[in-house]
């Protein structure tokens, strides 16, 4: 696990994440690995669907699901893979 550290003013050696602080990583993480493991299954490419989807959260305040990017890109996802 990725952990970072900083040494303080006084020499000692400072651990970046709290146990809170892994318990999020960990979690973001796991969520990421579901919705890559997810659009892999469904062969949709998973960097344009991201992209997509913080698009449409920067614009309606609430992330694209899979299906709705299957619905609107339901000609071109299907490609993908030969291109």
């Amino acid at each position: 696990m990725f952990i970072m550290s900083k040494k303080g003013n006084d020499g000692e050696t400072d651990q970046g994440f709290t146990s809170i602080g892994r318990d999020l990583y960990i979690w973001l993480f796991s969520a990421l690995l579901s919705i890559y493991v997810t659009c892999k299954l469904r062969k949709i490419p998973f960097r344009k669907y991201i992209k997509e989807s913080l698009i449409c959260y920067i614009k309606t305040g609430k992330p694209m699901l899979l299906k709705e990017y299957e619905e609107v890109n339901s000609d071109s996802f299907q490609f993908a893979e030969a291109a």
